[in-house]
């Protein structure tokens, strides 16, 4: 998409996307002049996966900052930061949705030893004690 936006991506790939600027009635928009594209609405899963969609909204949620670098190399270095940024905070929110779940299945390992061991514990006592009555 930033050969898309800087205009060296090929013409097929070009003509694939519509920035919002190009769009009838918001031509005047503060957002036309963000560099976004439009999104086409799709109805499948398949069409979800075109680049035409993936693309666009990849790059609408990249920050402002990052969409108007035009040296790719920088471009590339900041991207990498960005998406290296994000996977600790989507790693501490899988944590935080399955701390319950794991929690909960500690607690059961824990009741199910507690309740082995005194089994174990019963057993041993009452062979002793019964041993120790017919002697």
């Amino acid at each position: 998409m930033h050969g898309v936006a800087f205009g060296y991506a090929p013409t097929y790939l070009l003509d694939a996307v519509v920035p919002v600027s190009m769009l009838p009635g918001r031509t005047y928009l503060r957002s036309a002049d963000s560099g976004l594209y439009e999104v086409p609405l799709v109805s499948s899963s398949v069409g979800s996966r075109a680049f035409s969609v993936a693309g666009s909204q990849a790059w609408n949620q990249l920050p402002a900052s990052i969409r108007q670098m035009d040296c790719i190399a920088t471009f590339k270095r900041h991207l990498k930061l960005v998406l290296l940024y994000c996977v600790p905070i989507n790693l501490l929110l899988l944590v935080k949705l399955l701390f319950p779940l794991v929690f909960r299945l500690f607690l059961l390992y824990c009741i199910l030893c507690h309740f082995i061991l005194f089994s174990v514990a019963v057993y041993y006592c009452k062979r002793r004690y019964t041993n120790s009555f017919f002697v």
